[in-house]
């Protein structure tokens, strides 16, 4: 089975920390989801299977299309591909986008995951993200979905502030955990990145950054508190109860085949990645005029295997060594049982299958992964 990613590219605010490509000029709007239902279509012999496991709205903020524009899209995946109920169907919400109307739009069209930007639970810290909705807002969010049966719902919260007490986030934690009992909760770290106002901030010394021994503090404090309550620590940033992992996000950590489609949505179907053009504009032009609209690389051995390390070291599901022999040849796994020698005391090893120790591995995960390139 196969994994469709459909990327709108708009958010009505610029948040202080994302890089991530989205515009907040929604003139477009209309133009981009005549791109988005052409290039499906264009595409629609890119993947072997048409049988989906998952859909995912990502962005920018796909709770900014009305339920007949969502409705559109998936007309035209409907004509295509085919999926059943045990699919999962996943849209990135704000909590200050949700409202009865609109929640009951998204069920009927099929969505069975809600993503919930909630980020924080104080209202200091939401506007100097640049969050533009409240706690308040983002409770009667939460509150909303589980009384209209929306039982999958993630929330998204953001940790390594520079100011921000670390018994707070734990608060926090503590209090939607209790109250809300999410299936699935993501914990991403503040990082600075370029081009954003908190880059800008920090080069003009106007910011100091949380220390690493603040960030590993606070890595280790949400990591302790949801596993003793329940929670699978089963990716470096996600935690999860049993039975609630995320399909989609799984299958690119497990090099499953996907398709991206939209302005800087990737691609991956066993040999090649490919990627579209992160301009709006150029991208819409592009796709109805018949022009090209992405770039790709056909990937190598080696290129796929140092993908497979770095992806499956960080989660639960580690390095098979049958697999790496199997897909990768008998040299490359040597390789790997050498490098292992240098990080022994960070891994877990069952049978054949190699998995770093979800707390002092998790905390260097990228650095042992990137040792083990080839």
């Amino acid at each position: 089975m196969s994994s469709v990613y459909i990327h709108i590219p708009y958010c009505h605010h610029k948040c202080t920390y994302c890089d991530f490509h989205f515009s907040v000029q929604k003139r477009s709007l209309n133009t981009i989801l005549d791109a988005i239902i052409k290039e499906i279509d264009d595409r629609r012999e890119y993947l072997d299977s048409k049988k989906l496991e998952s859909i995912y709205f990502g962005g920018g903020t796909p709770s900014i299309l009305s339920i007949k524009q969502l409705e559109t899209i998936f007309k035209q995946l409907s004509s295509i591909y085919n999926w059943d109920k045990n699919a999962e169907i996943t849209i990135e919400c704000n909590p200050e986008d949700l409202n009865k109307e609109y929640v009951q739009g998204l069920k009927e069209l099929g969505f069975n995951r809600i993503s919930l930007g909630i980020q924080s639970l104080n209202d200091t810290v939401l506007q100097w993200m640049g969050r533009h909705h409240t706690v308040e807002q983002s409770l009667k969010s939460i509150e909303l979905l589980q009384k209209m049966k929306i039982d999958n719902f993630s929330i998204d919260l953001i940790f390594g502030l520079p100011f921000y007490d670390s018994e707070y986030l734990l608060k926090d934690l503590k209090y939607l955990v209790n109250k809300f009992h999410p299936r699935h909760i993501s914990a991403y770290q503040l990082t600075i990145e370029p081009k954003t106002k908190l880059h800008h901030l920090v080069q003009k010394k106007n910011l100091i950054p949380a220390s690493d021994e603040k960030v590993a503090k606070e890595f280790l404090l949400i990591q302790e508190y949801l596993t003793k309550n329940g929670y699978i620590h089963y990716e470096v940033s996600n935690y999860a109860q049993e039975g609630f992992y995320s399909k989609h996000n799984s299958a690119y950590w497990l090099q499953k085949k996907y398709i991206g489609i939209g302005p800087s949505a990737h691609s991956y179907n066993g040999k090649e990645r490919r990627w579209n053009i992160a301009n709006n504009y150029i991208y819409a032009k592009n796709v109805l005029s018949g022009k090209t609209y992405s770039d790709k690389e056909d990937l190598s051995t080696k290129q796929l295997y140092n993908e497979y390390v770095y992806t499956r070291l960080r989660t639960i599901y580690g390095c098979d060594l049958k697999e790496i022999e199997h897909f990768f040849g008998k040299k490359l796994k040597e390789d790997f049982l050498r490098n292992y020698e240098n990080y022994k005391e960070y891994f877990i090893v069952n049978n054949q299958n190699y998995c770093l120790i979800p707390n002092k591995g998790y905390l260097i995960a990228d650095k042992i992964a990137v040792d083990f390139f080839v």
